[in-house]
Formats: structure tokens, C-alpha cells, sequence
């Protein structure tokens, strides 16, 4: 897509790394995708997420641990 980007297949994600890019919202959800990931993720950048949501990965660690 021209502005943006498209995730279809019905594989599960294995980890790896992604670049955010300085892009906050590429951040954000590529580290939302990682918890569903087999295997370990990196997200290059990460820190990014400081721009819009500074305790974002604090509440995601929360998020995720109520789920277990």
C-alpha cells in the first residue's frame, strides 16, 4: 500500500528485528506484535515511543502480564 502496509497470512510471527525508524507508531506496534512472536524480538529505535506515550512499555509489560 501506498501509505501504509498490510499484514495477512495465517503463519504465526517467529521474533526477529525490526527497525522503528523514528516512527513511534511503527514502535509501538511492532513491540505489540512481539508478544505474540515465537521467539526472541528486537525493536531497533525503541525508545521512540517517548514522543507520544513515555510509560508505553511499562503499561504493555502490565497488559502482558495479566494475560499469562
Amino acid at each position: 500500500r501506498a501509505d501504509g502496509f498490510l499484514v495477512d497470512g495465517h503463519r504465526p510471527l517467529s521474533g526477529g528485528a525490526a527497525e522503528a525508524a523514528g516512527d513511534h507508531r511503527l514502535a509501538m506496534a511492532f513491540a505489540v506484535a512481539a508478544l505474540g512472536a515465537r521467539g526472541p524480538s528486537l525493536v531497533r529505535g525503541a525508545e521512540v515511543v517517548d514522543v507520544s506515550y513515555p510509560g508505553f512499555f511499562e503499561t504493555l509489560a502490565s497488559l502482558a502480564s495479566e494475560r499469562l
